[in-house]
Order: structure tokens, then C-alpha cells, then sequence
């Protein structure tokens, strides 16, 4: 029953130091998938969240840039969009995650070896 619904409570995210005082701050995204249906440029956006955690929360460059490079990714993600459609149930700024996280993907391998 465990498994039914793995949607942790706010008391209990702040248990957990997922998230600090401000919503939405927190890094672990839930891969729950809602964002998926609202960005125009079909990014893996679960993944790049998570490639984001990698960097900010675990200070693991080297996996992020990994998680990265896996990634089938435009160019530039979001540079055409404008206003970003999307909205995380968890209330991350999914656009400024994204162009934060995607400048590691242009720098050389050499630096997370």
C-alpha cells in the first residue's frame, strides 16, 4: 500500500530537508510527469529536474553533466518560447531551472572527470 501513492506531505518534505521555508525551493522533483503535456519544446523536463538536483543539492556536477549528455536536447531549451506554459504541481520555476542547468552541457568533459 506503501507503493499506492509515494506524494510526500509538506511536514513531511521538511523532515526530510527537501525543501526550506520558501515553496517551491526545495530540489527533489517528484518525476510525476504533470509538466510534460505544457512545454512546447517537448523537453525531458523530468530529467533535466533531476539533473538539476545532481548539481544543486548533491553538488554532483559530474552526474548532472552525465544525466546531460544522455539527454537529446535543442541547442538552446526554451530559447524560443517566451513565456513558459509550464507550472510543477510543486511550484519550481521550471524555466529557470532549465536554463540554469543546460550551461553545464556545453562545458568540457574534462572538468567532471
Amino acid at each position: 500500500s506503501v507503493m499506492e501513492d509515494l506524494t510526500l506531505s509538506r511536514e513531511e518534505k521538511l523532515a526530510l530537508h527537501l525543501e526550506d521555508e520558501i515553496p517551491g525551493s526545495g530540489l527533489y522533483c517528484q518525476q510525476c510527469g504533470a509538466c510534460l503535456s505544457a512545454c512546447r519544446e517537448s523537453l525531458p523536463l523530468p530529467a533535466l529536474m533531476r539533473s538539476f538536483m545532481y548539481a544543486y543539492g548533491h553538488r554532483n556536477y559530474g552526474a548532472a553533466y552525465d544525466l546531460l549528455q544522455e539527454l537529446d536536447l535543442p541547442a538552446s531549451p526554451c530559447a524560443d518560447c517566451g513565456l513558459c506554459t509550464v507550472r510543477c504541481v510543486q511550484g519550481f520555476d521550471v524555466a529557470a531551472r532549465v536554463r540554469e542547468i543546460v550551461r553545464l552541457k556545453d562545458l568540457p568533459a574534462d572538468l567532471f572527470a
